[in-house]
């Protein structure tokens, strides 16, 4: 399988002796507080629609499907739509170590499942702790082990230990 852009983006900061980014997250994160433009301009960024905030003179599709595929004919860019699934059919979604299924050219750090007709969405509402109509399954965070090589202190003048 191909790298995907984080993969690429931390092999050539690795290749350059810089600092590697952990997740695709912080990469995203990191690349848009930059100073200059021209930094993030050259890292492998794309964004993804999923939802309207408001819509005037045309009517919201019934179902949430239906918004994603109109989306791409305005040629917005759309996360992948799964499958529908019922209660406790929405985890099979997953595959078994937790990614997403099939697995997406991009990385992902979880998946949210949303109610996809509009009716039912708006009938639960959008309360002020968040919206009722969708739910996050996280994965679990990549672990990885640290060997530390070596530590040099320096004493301050006021006798401070620093690093």
């Amino acid at each position: 399988m191909p790298l995907t852009g984080f993969e690429r983006m931390n092999e050539q900061a690795r290749a350059r002796g810089e600092k590697v980014f952990v997740n695709p997250r912080n990469a995203a994160a990191g690349s848009l507080r930059q100073l200059d433009a021209r930094v993030t301009a050259a890292r492998p960024l794309a964004a993804f629609f999923y939802a309207l905030g408001a819509l005037q003179g045309a009517s919201f599709p019934e179902r949430q499907a239906q918004l994603l595929q109109w989306l791409r004919t305005l040629a917005y860019r759309c996360a992948g739509h799964a499958p529908g699934a019922r209660g406790r059919g929405m985890p099979r979604v997953l595959s078994r170590d937790g990614r997403a299924a099939p697995l997406t050219p991009y990385q992902i750090d979880g998946v949210v499942y949303k109610l996809d007709r509009r009716a039912d969405q708006e009938r639960l509402g959008f309360p002020v702790a968040g919206p009722t109509l969708a739910i996050a399954h996280k994965f679990p965070a990549d672990e990885a082990l640290t060997v530390v090589k070596g530590i040099e202190f320096q004493v301050g003048r006021t006798g401070a230990l620093t690093r």
